[in-house]
């Protein structure tokens, strides 16, 4: 049965990423959202027959919990953004087209969060790649344009060191497979990781790999950012984990120590270059740079050593990443209120007054900002204990490090709130009616998933 599932998946994303370029606008947003809200569903089911991994069409597959759970947060995150693009991309060349590409991109973060093989996943991997370069483009003003041809560069470096590190892989192991193999070599497994790590660390923004973030999330449409930057996220997470399976394991402390060194660098650098920025699209891209530090501290954790909780890990993995995506998608929709496409990108005092017009908007963004501060009991939160706990017995030191780095990412977050709330109006907010109602239904989505571990504990 969840052989069928998995196959109706990608006929949900597939079949109507290719019917949307032959339909007018509006049906081609309303398809999209019945094909992302008829896999999430699917995949809903699929949870019900994987209690445990679940390895399906000799092995090139596997269904297991907690990419379920993942790729629910990036489905979830996807709809509510494609529903706040209906009224935004009407001024685009292509509207119609913006919706087959997310469909797309979708696919291939499907493909990564149950791929079983270096192939599978390395195919999965470029489909998504390419669909996100294409769009970032799709507004083609020269501001998306540059950030497109940026991001597409980083990307084909990306996707180069992907194929590097599992080409090692696969000469180590002799196995394409992520589980049941054996390494001839296991010394050589920490050149393997950090091959991977430069690979992942492009898609997702991690130090020193960053360069292009700052530039693209900065600069280009908000539109295509708010889908980017979560699936994004994501995309990179899953097959981080993917690769976890073969890797983490043989290495022990070897992987926690580099995954962890590139956490703490990520961390600081993106925290400490966010309270420089006057701007609030190149404030929210250092901020997703720093985020990419507090996931790699769970990702550090996924190894089986004493002193890592690593059911804590995956955990905070999953309420980090929820609140992540809703918190990125929902602050760059806002952004789109005071940046007309082809203008350039609004200073951080463009927000000021925006509750006095947009009250709802308004007090949305604050929640998803709180969110992004760890402030209790939304979902950032949790994720940021989970995440932090998970290493203290084994890595004191970095679950210290990244507290003080929550402290200094306050700072910037209270500058946002005080340009929404504590500033002199200035006016100019064009907020659409899709738009409001995907901002609020973050902040909803943030507020639930904060109360869920109160739920569980009485379960």
């Amino acid at each position: 049965m969840i052989e069928e599932i998995f196959l109706l998946s990608i006929v949900a994303l597939g079949a109507p990423l290719l019917a949307i370029p032959f339909t007018r606008k509006r049906a081609s947003w309303l398809i999209a959202q019945l094909a992302l809200l008829s896999t999430l569903i699917l995949v809903l089911l699929a949870a019900l027959y994987a209690g445990r991994p679940v390895p399906l069409f000799g092995g090139e597959v596997e269904v297991d919990p907690i990419s379920i759970a993942l790729l629910v947060i990036g489905l979830v995150d996807t709809l509510i953004a494609v529903h706040g693009s209906g009224d935004l991309v009407e001024g685009y060349p292509d509207p119609s087209g913006f919706f087959s590409v997310v469909l797309l991109a979708a696919l291939g973060i499907l493909g990564i969060a149950f791929s079983n093989t270096s192939i599978m996943l390395m195919t999965s991997w470029i489909l998504f790649s390419v669909a996100s370069f294409a769009l970032m483009a799709l507004p083609k003003d020269d501001y998306s344009v540059k950030a497109a041809v940026k991001y597409a560069i980083m990307g084909s470096a990306s996707s180069t060191l992907l194929f590097l590190s599992f080409g090692i892989m696969l000469f180590l192991s002799g196995s394409l497979h992520f589980i049941g193999a054996t390494f001839t070599s296991p010394k050589l497994l920490s050149s393997v990781l950090l091959f991977l790590m430069a690979a992942v660390g492009f898609k997702i923004g991690v130090f020193p790999f960053h360069s292009w973030l700052p530039d693209t999330y900065g600069e280009a449409d908000p539109v295509p950012v708010a889908l980017i930057s979560s699936i994004a996220k994501i995309g990179g997470i899953l097959a981080l984990y993917r690769a976890a399976k073969i890797l983490a394991g043989p290495m022990g402390f070897s992987w926690l120590l580099i995954v962890a060194l590139f956490a703490a660098a990520t961390m600081f650098y993106g925290n400490i270059t966010a309270l420089l920025q006057g701007e609030i699209q190149r404030l929210l891209a250092y901020s997703s740079i720093a985020q990419a530090g507090y996931l790699l501290v769970g990702a550090a954790a996924l190894t089986a050593i004493p002193g890592v909780n690593r059911e804590w890990a995956v955990y905070g993995i999953a309420f980090q990443l929820a609140a992540y995506s809703f918190a990125k998608t929902g602050t760059f929709l806002t952004v789109k209120a005071v940046r007309r496409r082809g203008d350039p990108p609004p200073k951080l005092e463009s927000l000021a007054g925006l509750y006095l017009e947009h009250p709802v908007l308004a007090g949305s963004f604050a929640v998803l900002i709180f969110s992004l501060m760890g402030m209790p009991p939304l979902a950032g939160f949790w994720g940021k204990l989970f995440l932090f706990f998970s290493v203290v017995g084994a890595a004191p030191w970095l679950t210290a490090f990244a507290l003080i780095n929550t402290g200094i990412a306050a700072a910037y977050y209270a500058r946002a709130i005080k340009a929404v709330y504590f500033e002199k109006k200035t006016g100019g907010f064009q907020a659409e009616p899709s738009m409001l109602r995907a901002v609020a239904a973050c902040a909803a989505a943030t507020i639930i998933v904060g109360i869920i571990p109160f739920f569980l504990a009485f379960i």
